[in-house]
């Protein structure tokens, strides 16, 4: 069930695969088959929201939510923090508001000690998708592509509505703001998105 306000701090690890690892940008082979869109969405340093939904041509939403605040069991170097710093773990599936289609599915980790309240607020207490809340606040930011390559659906097939083992572009890249890593995310979403979207 999505949980959208805020969760008392539990005492586990907290490292998915995805975030463990050099903070070097790494990015593999195999992209060469996307359509023109994927493309964009692979290699954009800009709000991926905004981007869907200029193609799809209706409002995007969240269409499933589930986080909670934990300490780290370990460091997280893309981050540049370790235990016992609490970070938000968040996993979202962004979808057509009129269409239902999920078209991006997106896991987090974001150190909330070091955004404004309001961001905080933002994420704990509505569905609001992370980039419009960082446009809102209007605090500067940049994004930097760590990982860039394919990887099949696998457990987050049900999310997207895809095969088991369809391969989805999958990119990971940290969200920086005043010299500082706030923000870590893992995007997945397809290999083909030339088409346009059904209207409801």
């Amino acid at each position: 069930m999505a949980r959208a306000g805020w969760i008392p701090p539990q005492q586990r690890t907290l490292l998915p695969e995805w975030a463990v690892g050099p903070r070097a940008p790494k990015t593999t082979g195999g992209l060469r088959d996307l359509d023109p869109m994927a493309r964009v969405l692979a290699t954009t340093d800009g709000t991926v929201t905004e981007i869907l939904e200029a193609w799809a041509d209706e409002p995007i939403e969240i269409g499933y939510l589930d986080q909670e605040l934990a300490e780290l069991g370990g460091p997280i170097d893309a981050l540049e923090i370790g235990p016992p710093f609490s970070v938000l773990r968040r996993e979202i599936v962004l979808r057509g508001a009129r269409t239902g289609e999920a078209l991006l599915h997106a896991e987090s980790l974001i150190a909330i000690d070091r955004l404004p309240r309001s961001i905080v607020d933002g994420l704990l207490l509505h569905r609001t998708p992370i980039g419009r809340l960082l446009r809102a606040s209007r605090l500067e930011t940049y994004r930097e592509i760590l990982q860039l390559e394919m990887e099949a659906a696998g457990l987050f097939a049900g999310r997207l509505g895809r095969p088991p083992d369809e391969l989805l572009v999958s990119r990971t890249y940290r969200v920086i703001a005043g010299g500082l890593p706030v923000m870590l995310i893992h995007e997945r979403f397809p290999r083909r998105l030339a088409r346009i979207p059904t209207r409801a």
